[in-house]
């Protein structure tokens, strides 16, 4: 098996065993929705996001602290932005 890099479509694709209630399975049937492809889109989305890039580990503490003051202060523009 390959391994799969995160926003691809050519790994090879192993069958796994999900519990869903009934009524759900019947109501994405009805809709047409692929459960197999949904599932797969979700957890790539879930696993990319905890996949964080090197600068923002490395500046944690500075980003949660910008944040922290734009909150309480907002930024220098809001007074001049027209949205």
């Amino acid at each position: 098996m390959r391994i799969y890099r995160f926003g691809t479509r050519t790994a090879r694709r192993v069958p796994v065993n999900v519990s869903i209630s009934p009524d759900l399975v019947v109501a994405a049937k009805a809709r047409r929705i692929n459960l197999s492809c949904l599932v797969e889109q979700r957890l790539m989305e879930i696993l990319q996001a905890e996949t964080t890039d090197p600068f923002f580990e490395e500046n944690r503490d500075a980003v949660a602290a910008y944040n922290r003051r734009v909150e309480a202060f907002g930024v220098f523009s809001d007074a001049h932005r027209s949205f």
